[in-house]
């Protein structure tokens, strides 16, 4: 669409046949105004319509000004592709482990691991006293992998220990 501009009015002449610079600024400064006027006109007409349409299509409430339907709507649009972006990704890097090209210890669908059987984690408990074997400590215990699971260990009563969380924490995903 091609844009048409109005020609600002030809600046006078003062007494010596120059160009008075003062008109001359004053003649662009209208053009400028005039143009930005029907521009920023167009601009809200535009986002008057579009807002309109989404109120329409998604209901979103009368109360919300014309800019803040728009925001929500962008939002809203963000949010989806976001979405998107993470299905195609996973998608993708299933396709890939299917394919052989990389590598992933889970296979889809598979937990990341099992719950300790209440057999093992009682004989664990009595095994360490109900405390941290590294510190003593008898408060926020949990149950660590001696070899970790992140590297092929197991929920057996030789793997497991009682770590408080702290300890754990440092431990991390180290073998011992």
């Amino acid at each position: 669409m091609d844009k048409v501009y109005e020609m600002p009015e030809i600046p006078k002449r003062n007494s010596n046949d120059k160009f008075d610079i003062n008109s001359i600024i004053e003649n662009i400064r209208k053009s400028n105004i005039q143009r930005f006027e029907k521009i920023a006109s167009k601009e809200i007409d535009r986002r008057k319509e579009i807002s309109d349409r989404l109120r329409k299509i998604h209901g979103y409430d009368e109360k919300l000004t014309d800019r803040e339907v728009i925001e929500i709507h962008e939002i809203r649009n963000e949010i989806i592709e976001k979405e998107r972006k993470k299905q195609l990704r996973s998608d993708i890097k299933n396709q890939l482990i299917e394919d052989g090209l990389i590598f992933n210890k889970r296979k889809s669908g598979e937990t990341k691991r099992e719950s300790v059987p209440q057999e093992v984690a009682d004989r664990i408990w009595n095994r360490d006293g109900g405390r941290c074997v590294k510190c003593g400590s008898n408060e926020k215990l949990e149950f660590d992998h001696i070899i970790p699971f992140s590297k092929g260990g197991s929920n057996t009563y030789r793997n497991l220990q009682l770590l408080c969380e702290k300890c754990n924490r440092e431990k991390s995903d180290k073998i011992g």
